[in-house]
């Protein structure tokens, strides 16, 4: 799995992780906040790759999004396994 791939399944996989479920718009936003809340503490790079994260997760069609989810759950433990 390239880099930039395996980012977002984790990215997914820590979303998942406080409710052990996730719909397009919570995923949204929590990332959103939790870019908000790290941003003077992470660099630049790690900021626009999250960012990055976030623009694609607002794009995605949810057949998409759905199919981040289980990859998420295959490659990282998630509350919802």
């Amino acid at each position: 799995m390239e880099d930039s791939n395996m980012n977002i399944a984790y990215t997914f996989s820590l979303l998942m992780k406080k409710r052990g479920t996730l719909t397009q718009a919570k995923a949204r936003k929590q990332l959103k906040t939790y870019i908000e809340n790290v941003e003077g503490l992470i660099s630049k790079e790690e900021f626009w790759e999250l960012t990055e994260i976030e623009n694609s997760i607002q794009m995605m069609d949810l057949d998409t999004f759905e199919n981040w989810k289980n990859i998420a759950k295959q490659y990282f433990h998630t509350v919802s396994q």
